[in-house]
């Protein structure tokens, strides 16, 4: 699943209860998170400059948790649907190149995607239904699972790494990331050979 900034703050910074079930499932390791070096910046931009958290942790450790919870991927290549909202494109562009993937938004520029987005095997939704959606969502998965041994062509060199469970907030340890199965990765260019 990918989650704009605002479903992030929602969901860790202001404590909005209708953040809570989908953060819970990510916590808990039943929703899999997936961001890029470029959402992780605008976090990390954006949360000091908003007023103290509602759980009272530090911009330094909601950072932290972020990090820990979330599997790293780098940026998709841009994806057919464009937002008029450019901060928001990146997160689209990865929903897309990550089969069978959920996007979490409030924006109204990115659910107004939803409709063009759902053939492309994209589904688009504000954070709240997420409790409505669970048993949706583990289809998802098993679809997702397949796909992904077919191979992911949308995204560039590298990819996000294999699920993981976080047993709670500050609690537990995180278990060590696998490599992602090599559809995951493009083929490395064979060396250039130097005349003799």
């Amino acid at each position: 699943a990918v989650l704009d900034t605002q479903v992030v703050l929602d969901w860790l910074w202001f404590g909005d209860a209708r953040a809570a079930p989908l953060g819970a499932a990510v916590m808990s390791g039943g929703l899999r998170w997936v961001w890029t070096a470029a959402m992780q910046a605008e976090l990390a931009h954006v949360l000091p400059r908003l007023r103290p958290s509602a759980g009272g942790i530090s911009c330094e450790r909601a950072l932290t948790l972020c990090a820990e919870m979330a599997d790293q991927a780098l940026a998709a290549r841009p994806a057919v649907l464009r937002c008029t909202d450019p901060s928001d494109q990146k997160c689209i562009d990865l929903a897309l190149a990550l089969p069978g993937a959920w996007l979490f938004s409030r924006d109204r520029a990115v659910l107004k995607l939803a409709r063009r987005a759902g053939p492309l095997g994209c589904r688009i939704v504000e954070p709240g239904r997420w409790q409505g959606l669970r048993g949706l969502a583990r289809e998802s998965a098993g679809a997702h699972t397949r796909r992904v041994d077919a191979g992911c062509p949308g995204m560039s060199e590298g990819g996000p790494q294999a699920a993981l469970v976080w047993h709670g907030m500050g609690r537990g340890v995180s278990p060590p990331r696998p490599p992602l199965p090599p559809p995951w990765r493009h083929p490395p260019r064979p060396a250039a050979r130097r005349p003799a």
